[in-house]
């Protein structure tokens, strides 16, 4: 690997605080300006975050109704993979049941959507059915 030398100018007390951020990361500065390097010539583009962003009213609203939503209880949180799908096969259930009732409901008896909705022949998904 043909190795050059870049010399930049900085501030002395940038340097050392990135010094010791890289080391305590487990990096060298080097390594980290060259991949800093690689992916600008990669993307072609200069990417700066900011630990001290101030967010946008829209994500302050939506912080707001989250915790609203929390403190209301109207979080459902789960342990496991299948606590999470046995939930949410409950929930298609109960949704599909009511599909089907409110099918009953508003077609014609002996009709064959009617009959499909009595005899649950039909998965409904999003009031189509298939």
């Amino acid at each position: 690997m043909n190795n050059a030398v870049i010399t930049l100018k900085t501030d002395l007390k940038l340097k050392n605080q990135a010094m010791k951020i890289a080391d305590d990361l487990g990096f060298s500065l080097s390594s980290l300006i060259n991949a800093y390097l690689k992916h600008f010539t990669r993307t072609k583009t200069v990417d700066f975050t900011l630990n001290e962003e101030i967010p946008s009213d829209w994500m302050i609203k939506q912080l707001a109704e989250s915790k609203a939503d929390i403190k209301a209880g109207r979080v459902v949180s789960f342990n496991t993979l299948k606590e999470e799908l046995d939930y949410l096969d409950k929930i298609i259930d109960k949704n599909e049941s009511k599909l089907r009732q409110k099918i009953c409901k508003t077609t014609k008896k002996g009709s064959e959507k009617h009959q499909d909705a009595v005899s649950s022949k039909k998965t409904y998904i999003l009031g189509q059915s298939i």
